[in-house]
């Protein structure tokens, strides 16, 4: 028993007794569980729903541009040798280079964060603006003519 361990303290012994937490749980006391800051998770953000199309050739030359710069960032970033036993997918996976080019089609990637929230690729932050820049340069959002009516009064 820590009390006979140090007779003089009415604790007993502070090296051998059993620590006492200052914490209480939830059951006994469920109001300390709101003073707790809690960070509750942020709305999650979904991607958008595309339909099935016919690949043209503008998406074809989007897929080999795309892929094209995977292997150029593979090899800058991680060397020949990297590039040739794990190829450019180290970079962008297939599934992120199929989804650019699906939501390039419906025009759904403008911006890095677009692409962040339609892709949730990794490497937005170092990699995101090159590949706008070759999305923009092949697949351009058209741009809408206002269309104009003139109303005539008797």
């Amino acid at each position: 028993d820590h009390v006979t361990c140090d007779p003089s303290n009415s604790d007993g012994c502070t090296h051998c007794a059993p620590l006492t937490s200052s914490v209480c749980c939830d059951i006994h006391n469920p109001d300390t569980l709101l003073h707790n800051n809690i960070a509750l998770p942020s709305k999650i953000t979904h991607r958008s729903r595309t339909v099935k199309y016919e690949m043209g050739p503008c998406k074809f030359e989007l897929r080999d541009a795309l892929e094209e710069w995977r292997e150029l960032i593979t090899k800058r970033v991680y060397g020949d040798l990297t590039l040739n036993d794990y190829g450019p997918a180290v970079t962008m996976p297939d599934s992120v280079l199929d989804r650019i080019i699906d939501c390039a089609h419906h025009h759904k990637i403008s911006t890095t964060d677009d692409l962040c929230k339609e892709t949730k690729w990794s490497a937005v932050d170092c990699f995101g603006s090159d590949v706008i820049a070759i999305i923009q340069c092949i697949t351009p959002v058209p741009v809408l003519q206002p269309v104009f009516t003139t109303v005539t009064h008797p």
